[in-house]
């Protein structure tokens, strides 16, 4: 990180005094000054632009912590090393003065992992996320907390409202899956395209599960992960999504078979969709033939989807979709099996 300038504290009680600009910024303390046992700004690492700013602390400014590590005492008295935080602030004459700042806790090391060439790569816990880092310090990637079925989204009003037995059901299965990425893997991607230049990439990798229609007999989820992609191309990474769809029975919270819910043989089902998506161009419906699996089908309360991911069909650049109404659909799908309009739900 390039040398912080810091100011007079006079001038900035100043221009803290003279209003301007206002925003909010979140990240990771990795400087301060302390002078009579008090803090009097931060060098803040901001997670979302990657870039570095002082903050000042001025006789109004609010502190507020989250943790017992540090307390508000200690960090007003400048224990602050590696705590993550957020930051409320007035802006003037390029000078940051901090209304108000948040603070989550204090970021540890709880492991570390050896990539192939024997780089080792320290696991840091930040807040929720995990943080994968050198130890200079640079950031290659960081993992956010996995996202559902608990705390769904879209589907949340629909889910809760189920018996505890079904939705604990659908959770365990969800815990026991997992991650549909290898943290790993991507470390090695990284490293290998990257090395330490990732530090300016902001790598980022997730995975959330959300409901997406429900039946008078069936529950539909999509769980979306977001890697990395590497394009080869300038300005870094793009981010690759994928998804992975499941069903469950309504009353027990059991995973059925896609192929189930069809009121058709499976291979007449397989035919049936792909003949509607290939639409007559016969190498794609070879392709489709090919690649077609059940976790690409995707039930919304309107529609069917089907997403093949990027290397799935040969002729297709990127991932490619489709999308069918049901009424395409009319004697495939068992009746008990087409989802009902959220409002229908109420």
């Amino acid at each position: 990180m390039s040398r912080m300038l810091w100011l007079p504290l006079a001038l900035v009680l100043l221009l803290a005094g003279c209003g301007g600009e206002k925003g909010e910024m979140s990240g990771r303390v990795q400087e301060a000054r302390v002078e009579d046992g008090n803090l009097v700004c931060i060098g803040l690492h901001d997670y979302e632009t990657g870039g570095d700013t002082i903050f000042y602390l001025t006789e109004d400014t609010d502190v507020i912590s989250w943790t017992d590590d540090p307390d508000e005492a200690g960090f007003l008295g400048g224990d602050v090393s590696e705590t993550r935080v957020n930051v409320e602030y007035s802006v003037r004459s390029g000078v940051y003065a901090a209304q108000r700042i948040t603070v989550y806790g204090r970021m540890r090391q709880t492991g570390s992992i050896t990539l192939s060439d024997g780089t080792e790569v320290g696991i840091w816990a930040d807040g929720g996320d995990n943080s994968y880092r050198l130890s200079d310090g640079t950031e290659l990637l960081r993992e956010e907390p996995t996202v559902g079925p608990w705390d769904i989204y879209g589907g949340g009003r629909v889910f809760k409202s189920l018996p505890y037995d079904v939705r604990r059901t659908v959770a365990v299965w969800y815990r026991e899956q997992g991650t549909l990425y290898d943290v790993e893997e991507e470390l090695e991607r990284i490293w290998a395209t990257e090395g330490v230049d990732a530090g300016e990439r902001h790598y980022l990798v997730n995975q959330e599960t959300d409901l997406t229609a429900a039946s008078p007999r069936v529950l539909y989820f999509q769980t979306s992960v977001m890697i990395p992609f590497f394009s080869g191309e300038e300005g870094g990474p793009a981010i690759e999504q994928y998804e992975q769809n499941a069903a469950f029975d309504r009353e027990t919270g059991e995973k059925l078979d896609i192929w189930f819910l069809f009121a058709v043989p499976e291979e007449e089902a397989r035919a049936a969709l792909v003949d509607r998506m290939a639409d007559g161009d016969s190498v794609l419906r070879m392709e489709m033939q090919a690649a077609l699996r059940p976790e690409y089908i995707t039930f919304h309360s309107d529609r069917l989807d089907i997403t093949f991911p990027r290397g799935t069909l040969p002729s297709q650049e990127h991932s490619a979709g489709w999308g069918l109404d049901y009424q395409e659909l009319d004697g495939l799908l068992q009746p008990w099996a087409i989802p009902v309009e959220p409002e229908q739900e109420r």
